[in-house]
């Protein structure tokens, strides 16, 4: 009997061995590591903000995400219950929209109103 069995550690690469006949046999050491970094977080004071739809006022949304978290809001994709303002130029009534409309969510028409540009 064969079994495959893969070791790893947060400061060494990882193993694999094989266990052949109750004897365990190293097969490869990949060239690689497991280490972790913190990400460092903007605080957010203003609020989370979730765009949906497209945006009017701005190229892309990655523009606009990036102007958002600059002046203090924190931007999320999905609209989740600790969103306190949607995006909404397109003037579509989208699932996040009904979402956010029944959950008393603040919902804006034009990111320059909230921008301030």
């Amino acid at each position: 009997m064969i079994c495959a069995v893969l070791l790893a550690s947060v400061r060494k690469p990882l193993l694999i061995y094989l266990w052949m006949d109750e004897e365990f046999y190293q097969v490869s050491l990949l060239p690689f590591s497991f280490k972790f970094s913190k990400t460092s977080t903007t605080p957010v004071s203003k609020g989370i903000v979730c765009i949906t739809g497209k945006l009017l006022s701005y190229k892309t949304k990655a523009l606009a995400h990036d102007t958002l978290q600059k002046l203090g809001y924190g931007v999320k994709p999905s609209l989740t219950k600790d969103v306190t303002i949607l995006i909404n130029e397109s003037g579509v009534e989208s699932a996040k929209t009904k979402k956010a409309r029944d959950s008393g969510v603040q919902i804006i028409t034009n990111l320059l109103d909230l921008t301030g540009e």
